[in-house]
């Protein structure tokens, strides 16, 4: 499918960041700042052997241990499978509690959906897409901005992964709602409401 685009370097991260920017942005959170890291703020593209390409926020080379919280990056494959990794979903502060970003989260996987929506639209492909989401590391950590007070309970159990299928034109279209769709449930359970943290919902 990747193939079928007969696209350079450049041009495969260019349609990677107009796809991922196109879906809007999360709300801000209590400080008034942008989430970190952010997967439309990838540097570059380079081939990953046979297999395809990975675009990433970090140079290539630096996405070692020492980095790998900070980066989002995007593996897409020559058949059009996609895989996104994104650390700091959940961060020890330095009184040692374990702090759970949703902004980071919803931030990135709605990047994700569009970045992969634009290209099966630029490499004419219109049916059903199998997506996923899937998060490890939360256990015991609470939502920011709720963390300083001391009195909300640490998320227990494990995450929940969750799977769907939608159409090539929902993700492309449609990239929060997908999004909410498969990281909804976790949202509630971390922070013990039904809410988006998308800019355009009601609170």
């Amino acid at each position: 499918m990747v193939e079928r685009l007969g696209l350079s370097p450049e041009q495969v991260l260019e349609l990677l960041h107009t796809g991922s920017r196109s879906w809007g942005d999360v709300k801000s959170d209590r400080l008034g700042r942008d989430y970190d890291p952010d997967f439309r703020k990838a540097l570059r593209v380079w081939r990953r052997g046979a297999s395809g390409w990975r675009a990433s926020t970090l140079m290539e080379g630096n996405a070692g241990e020492k980095y790998v919280s900070y980066e989002a990056r995007l593996d897409l494959d020559f058949d059009g499978t996609g895989r996104l990794f994104c650390g700091r979903i959940a961060n020890t502060t330095q009184q040692g509690q374990l702090v759970f970003f949703d902004t980071i989260l919803a931030g990135n996987v709605a990047s994700f959906f569009a970045a992969m929506g634009a290209v099966y639209e630029a490499a004419g492909y219109v049916g059903h897409v199998d997506v996923g989401v899937a998060t490890i590391g939360l256990q015991g950590s609470v939502p920011f901005g709720q963390h300083h007070w001391g009195d909300e309970p640490g998320f227990l159990g494990p995450a929940p992964g969750r799977t769907a299928r939608v159409s090539a034109a929902q993700l492309r279209d449609e990239p929060k709602a997908v999004a909410l769709m498969l990281i909804g449930r976790l949202l509630e359970a971390l922070t013990g409401r039904t809410y988006s943290p998308f800019d355009d919902a009601e609170t």
